[in-house]
């Protein structure tokens, strides 16, 4: 084989004489390119040997097979689009059966390498010769194909035959080529083909995707480009710029061009730092970097490099009130955030959740936050309203449940004189004496009001001893029937609560059920209210049995249903409500330890349907909380009980704390607050303007209802539960003590069921 070396004045080879033949080999080299001068300073030398010397034998040159593609003008930000199937890679040849010259080198295939490239020559020059050759799809042109993860059918272009070789039978036993072509699809292609070639050829290689480290706004980040020879010329490479970055980029400068001017041996590398700071208006950086090479086609090695301003995201922020403070909580996985009040930042670098320990109770304050996240931060979240609750002190609003006790019959002179309770009587009972109320530390009892034997219609009101009459009502009383409700009732400077009727002449019976104790008060417990609940109705089967009315005298236990990580539980808060008794009487609840006490919840005539609140204290069976109720009528009666909340141990500090309030009448459709038409069924009234609670205490009133039905009090938000709070018939008053959540703070609803009526909703308390 003879060698054609390059002039490297031109960079075109010029030719050599066989020393035997003195003639040029078929490899008439044309156009032969830098990448080969190695090869020629080689050959030069050995041509230079002093006359006469005995000059080593050279070592056969090495002969390798490697294919290269690169996408020319076309960037993918996420694939390679420079392949390279190096010489460690296997290449099989294939001579294609024709009577032209036909190649086909095949690889395993992969992610980065060619995996096919095939070459035909023309019919009108059936032998591949040195030079450049137009490439196309026709006979009279170069044929290419090749394939590096998508096909390339060449229908223009050129190829530039650097050497080639044909043994005796004028098959091709060696080929260097470079070419540049169109593809039938839109990506073309330029590169370089060896095959068992001694000709060196140019390769690049460079990252895929450089992705610098998140950079927040403002600052600076830096990164590197290494720049790797992987072919096996030397190669020069030229000052690495960002032709394609747009001024929407981020503000970038290249610090230090390490491979500017720098000439790489073959696997020799190099490397470029990069530095971006992005501001506000310019976050992001999509562009290329680009090196200038000896690779054939564009000469340019690209590295796509991809930035995105990292900012954390804006956080949403939730507010909550709490006891002595405002709690802030966000779903940001931030770890420190900054605080905003108003304008004023009150808290930097803090940790959500976080407690606004400085916020007034009761005054309403603007929250916002920004997050911080790897030296950078996010925009300002959501603005957000809320306010404090007052701090607990001691056991300040804690209930402390007992069983109940009666204190005031003036059936039979208990607690005061015997006799009815005349129409501006005012009766003055002490709930604290020879109870287990204490004489101190109480803030207001938890009552059972009973009416009985009315001469007419009337109502009654409870209120604090020594302060003025409040125009609401605590309990509705139709002539001769008996009818109880439960009162919650702050007491007097003197410990007392006073009692008074309307109209007529009527018996009062109280029962003490508990009491909330002051901040210096005894240890009480926290109050855990749910959504209504249904524990108990005797008109669906039960405990495995059918359904089934209680039997007069019948005791049922009633286990009731609280979170597992509830602790202890004291009391439950309940509303019962009789159905279809056959029977006058009452029904009692108690803790079940014990036979039932001689008092009363719900107070009932045969046939009539009757709620009224309970606060229950609870025992313990098989590790469950329940409570015990007993049908105390002569006859058999349906019983609902509604489990609306529950009070811990005081062992818990999420408990909420009781604020007794002035009685204040909120809601009156017939001529006060909220008046109007009377309510249809389906009507849902809101009552707004409360204060700020977890749940109100109000006692709820039908007034004048044109049939039977009920009212629910719930907070107004999602779906109306499927419970009641005050069931009544035609024409009658009847009132009810209800606990009701609120999801607003100020805001709790009421819905009329069945049959239109008149709406009354009087606030004594409320939970925080």
């Amino acid at each position: 084989m003879i060698v054609t070396p390059v002039s490297a004045a031109e960079g075109r080879a010029v030719p050599a004489v066989h020393p035997c033949h003195g003639t040029a080999t078929s490899e008439d080299p044309v156009n032969r390119r830098p990448v080969i001068l190695g090869t020629v300073v080689v050959l030069a030398v050995l041509g230079l040997a002093p006359a006469g010397a005995a000059a080593a034998a050279p070592a056969p040159p090495t002969r390798v097979s490697a294919i290269t593609a690169e996408h020319d003008e076309m960037r993918l930000a996420d694939s390679r689009w420079a392949h390279h199937t190096p010489p460690s890679t296997p290449i099989a040849a294939t001579h294609l059966a024709t009577s032209s010259d036909a190649l086909r080198l095949t690889a395993p295939a992969g992610a980065t390498a060619v995996s096919r490239f095939e070459i035909r020559a023309s019919a009108g020059v059936p032998r591949l010769t040195v030079g450049r050759h137009a490439v196309g799809s026709t006979t009279s042109t170069v044929q290419l194909s090749l394939s590096d993860g998508t096909d390339c059918s060449a229908v223009g272009g050129e190829i530039d035959v650097v050497a080639v070789e044909h043994d005796d039978t004028g098959r091709i036993t060696s080929l260097a080529a470079e070419y540049s072509v169109t593809c039938s699809t839109p990506l073309a292609r330029s590169g370089s083909v060896r095959w068992n070639s001694t000709v060196p050829y140019a390769f690049t290689t460079t990252p895929v995707r450089v992705d610098p480290a998140p950079l927040p706004l403002g600052q600076t980040v830096r990164t590197s480009v290494d720049i790797v020879n992987s072919g096996t010329a030397p190669q020069t490479y030229g000052p690495s710029s960002f032709p394609w970055a747009v001024p929407a980029d981020s503000p970038h400068v290249i610090e230090n061009d390490g491979c500017a001017g720098t000439t790489l041996a073959p696997g020799g590398t190099c490397r470029i730092d990069l530095a971006f700071t992005p501001d506000e208006d310019r976050g992001v950086f999509l562009s290329y970097l680009e090196t200038p090479d000896a690779t054939p086609g564009r000469a340019v090695a690209s590295t796509y490099i991809y930035l995105d301003a990292w900012q954390p995201a804006q956080p949403v922020l939730t507010a909550t009130r709490a006891r002595g403070g405002v709690v802030l909580t966000t779903t940001s996985d931030a770890p420190l955030f900054d605080v905003v009040r108003g304008s004023s930042t009150i808290a930097s670098g803090v940790p959500l959740p976080w407690t606004d320990v400085s916020a007034t109770p009761g005054q309403y304050y603007s929250y916002a936050v920004v997050a911080r996240q790897h030296g950078a931060t996010s925009r300002q979240s959501n603005r957000v309203q809320a306010s404090a609750w007052p701090a607990a002190a001691g056991s300040q609003g804690e209930f402390v449940a007992m069983q109940p006790l009666r204190v005031l019959d003036t059936r039979t002179g208990t607690g005061a004189r015997r006799g009815t309770v005349g129409p501006g009587d005012t009766v003055t009972l002490e709930p604290l004496a020879g109870t287990q109320v204490p004489a101190e530390g109480v803030t207001a009892v938890l009552l059972n009001v009973t009416g009985t034997g009315a001469t007419t219609s009337t109502h009654v009101t409870a209120w604090p001893s020594g302060t003025a009459k409040p125009g609401t009502s605590s309990l509705n009383l139709a002539q001769g029937r008996t009818r109880a409700n439960q009162v919650v009732v702050p007491v007097g400077d003197d410990g007392r609560v006073s009692l008074a009727s309307y109209a007529g002449d009527v018996h009062l019976v109280v029962d003490v059920q508990g009491y909330f104790a002051s901040a210096s008060g005894a240890e009480g417990g926290g109050y855990h209210p749910t959504e209504p609940t249904r524990v108990l109705d005797t008109r669906r089967a039960r405990d495995g049995g059918p359904a089934a009315p209680l039997a007069g005298g019948e005791v049922v236990w009633v286990p009731v249903a609280v979170p597992a990580d509830a602790g202890v539980v004291t009391a439950v808060d309940v509303n019962m409500t009789v159905t279809q008794p056959l029977a006058g009487g009452h029904v009692t609840a108690w803790s079940g330890g014990g036979p039932a006490p001689v008092v009363s919840n719900a107070n009932f005539a045969a046939g009539q349907t009757v709620a009224n609140h309970a606060a229950v204290p609870v025992s313990y069976r098989s590790g469950v909380p329940g409570i015990a109720v007993r049908n105390g009528s002569g006859g058999t009666a349906h019983l609902v009980v509604d489990l609306q909340g529950w009070y811990d141990d005081g062992a818990r500090t999420d408990g909420l704390r009781f604020e007794p309030s002035t009685p204040r009448r909120y809601l009156d459709t017939r001529y006060g607050p909220g008046s109007g038409p009377t309510p249809l069924p389906g009507t849902t009234l809101r009552v707004t303007g409360l204060p700020p609670a977890v749940a109100h205490v109000v006692n709820v009133t039908a007034t004048g209802g044109s049939g039977s039905g009920h009212l629910t009090a719930w907070s107004g938000s999602g779906d109306l539960p499927p419970t009641s709070s005050v069931n009544f018939v035609a024409g009658e008053n009847v009132a009810n003590l209800a606990v009701v959540p609120t999801t607003s703070g100020e805001e709790i609803a009421v819905t009329v069921a069945y049959s239109a009526t008149g709406v009354l909703v009087d606030h004594v308390g409320y939970y925080y």
